[in-house]
């Protein structure tokens, strides 16, 4: 398992005949007509999770699950290559050894799985390619792959995320022709590679795919008077506006913060607002006051 493990990791797939190239039939269709691709005994739906957050149930590490799953391919696969490319205002939590902190899921609990993020060296362009998301390797010695999650990773959303934001989750096919790279390839199945495998194959990367996204519902509004994005409007949100006035270079806030930072009903940023602020968090006006009348 380990030399397989090793072999697949480095572009290569060992079948039963040997140590093959897998980028031989290069493109989502394989090289197969949509005829035959309707034909495929073996139909899997590759999905990434489609999640709506109300924005003020949003955690405050602003951490969210991104879920890849599979159905429809129950112990017809063993050997998976799949690239998952996230809105880039999102980021992917890291393990201690800086790859993404995903989680093999049940689905190939009987296979060995590991997680690294979709990147490539352009031989035309002579340069590294780095994508935000998830890039998953899959191997086994049979098709013991299952329906089910294929992997969980966590994501943090952006500092200023508000109501109505919307991460796209999406997939990208790697092969000769997108990344001018031999051993970049996109890949889902079967043991043996044959021709029900690569059928298989043809289906997932044509038919099969089912982009993702995170969607922030609500109202962010009630944000007001959060000048430092922590999720809470305490005295070093006060803090924060005088600071800017003092000096908008060395205490820069973004856009987000200085529309929150706005909140005694006078356009401009000013001590009165800092002053709001800090009746805010006495309890003398509540969140719901902002911004103030003029």
């Amino acid at each position: 398992m380990k030399k397989l493990f090793a072999a697949i990791t480095a572009g290569t797939l060992l079948f039963s005949g040997g140590l093959t190239s897998i980028n031989a039939a290069a493109a989502p269709d394989g090289g197969f007509s949509t005829a035959e691709i309707s034909a495929s005994e073996v139909r899997p739906v590759l999905s990434l999770s489609a999640t709506e957050i109300s924005y003020d149930k949003i955690p405050d590490d602003r951490i969210v699950n991104v879920t890849l799953t599979v159905s429809d391919s129950f112990k017809k696969y063993s050997t998976v290559e799949l690239w998952t490319v996230f809105d880039d205002r999102l980021t992917v939590v890291t393990d201690k050894d800086g790859y993404p902190a995903a989680k093999a899921g049940d689905a190939v609990r009987l296979l060995k799985s590991c997680f690294r993020f979709p990147g490539y060296y352009d031989g035309k362009a002579k340069k590294l390619v780095n994508m935000n998301g998830v890039r998953m390797i899959t191997a086994g010695t049979a098709d013991y792959g299952l329906d089910g999650t294929l992997f969980t990773v966590p994501v943090i959303l952006p500092e200023n995320v508000k109501a109505g934001d919307k991460f796209t989750l999406s997939f990208f096919y790697a092969d000769r022709s997108t990344t001018n790279n031999d051993f970049a390839n996109s890949m889902f199945t079967n043991s043996r590679n044959d021709d029900t495998g690569k059928l298989m194959q043809a289906w997932a990367f044509t038919k099969g795919l089912k982009e993702g996204s995170i969607t922030i519902t609500g109202d962010s509004a009630h944000t007001l008077g959060d000048v430092n994005l922590d999720g809470k409007i305490t005295v070093a949100d006060a803090v924060a506006v005088l600071q800017f006035i003092a000096n908008q270079k060395k205490y820069a806030l973004n856009d987000q913060a200085i529309t929150n930072a706005d909140v005694d009903g006078q356009s401009g940023i000013t001590g009165t607002d800092a002053s709001v602020i800090q009746k805010v968090d006495a309890g003398v006006l509540k969140v719901s006051d902002l911004p103030l009348k003029k």
